[in-house]
């Protein structure tokens, strides 16, 4: 039997059986941020950008170009970066929600302070106009 798990960050664990979310590193560098429930993988996602020990991979190294990304034109206007458009994307967000979302929506989303100021500005714009 292979190991191909390096390390585990984050998870609950009860009884050796993984339950929630954590972190996998791969012995290729790889990290998928996963979901389990009862010891079962319900939910992976590659988490782009970083290798297990630190360095970029080569969609982050310098001088490379990133995968193409496609997003609806309203999600490409805003001023944010495209990790956060993925969370909208993850969370099935469209144009007429993102206009009702509220502080508390995008901080329990995860969107950092910076972002999410930047964010709430937008919102205002589109309520007063």
């Amino acid at each position: 039997k292979r190991q191909y798990q390096r390390r585990v960050h984050g998870g609950d664990w009860d009884a050796g059986v993984m339950h929630g979310k954590g972190v996998y590193t791969y012995k290729s560098g790889k990290k998928y941020e996963v979901s389990y429930k009862n010891g079962k993988c319900t939910e992976k996602r590659l988490l782009d950008g970083v290798q297990g020990d630190g360095r970029p991979t080569s969609a982050a190294r310098p001088g490379s170009r990133p995968a193409p990304r496609s997003y609806p034109a309203w999600l490409k206007s805003l001023p944010i970066e495209d990790d956060i458009r993925d969370l909208f994307v993850k969370e099935r967000i469209d144009e007429e929600t993102f206009y009702e979302l509220e502080q508390a929506d995008l901080k329990q989303m995860g969107v950092p302070m910076g972002p999410c100021k930047a964010l709430l500005k937008e919102i205002a714009k589109k309520k007063e106009g």
